[in-house]
């Protein structure tokens, strides 16, 4: 057997040394990997975060605007329901006009058509009185699209200095005329 001598122990300690010396650079190595990464981890959650507040932000100005849109809406239609209502009642004043100056009966019966279009339209769930007692007309989408683009569309006749309306033009006005 060997005996322990000094030189051998040195050559021992000397080789754990280099060892461990090579697996704490190993280990030194590998923590700064995990620093780095984990540094970098860290930017990406910060960057995330500020993505995540400025949706918020986006979302929450969004459903103000929407609030914001939907009450325009409201009061543009409100306004639009209005003004039809409006052409509504002069268009029914101008047929009273007509009809007590031209008992026309031919004309007489399309301004009855159209009254009834026009009642239909702007009074749908309302039953209007008839003379005969007949079924109230049921009018077409494209009826229905007429009337309103007469009505949203036409240009309002003048009333000349007399008073008294001119036919032809309250016709034309109301797209009666057949020139």
């Amino acid at each position: 057997m060997k005996l322990y001598s000094a030189r051998r122990h040195e050559r021992e300690i000397s080789a754990l040394s280099e060892e461990y010396g090579g697996r704490l650079k190993d280990l030194q190595a590998a923590l700064a990997e995990l620093k780095e990464e984990n540094r970098r981890l860290s930017a990406e959650v910060s960057v995330l975060r500020a993505q995540k507040q400025s949706i918020s932000e986006a979302m929450i100005a969004a459903s103000e605007k929407r609030e914001e849109m939907q009450e325009e809406t409201e009061a543009y239609f409100a306004s639009q329901k209005a003004m039809a209502l409006q052409a509504a009642e002069k268009a029914q004043r101008l047929l009273d006009d007509i009809r007590a100056s031209y008992p026309d009966e031919a004309a007489g019966s399309r301004f009855k058509a159209f009254e009834r279009r026009l009642n239909a339209l702007l009074f749908p769930r309302e039953k209007e009185p008839s003379e005969s007692e007949e079924q109230p007309l049921e009018i077409s989408s494209e009826e229905e699209s007429e009337v309103h683009t007469e009505l949203a569309f036409s240009k309002e006749p003048s009333l000349p200095a007399d008073g008294e309306w001119d036919l032809k033009e309250v016709l034309e006005t109301l797209g009666l005329s057949d020139d």
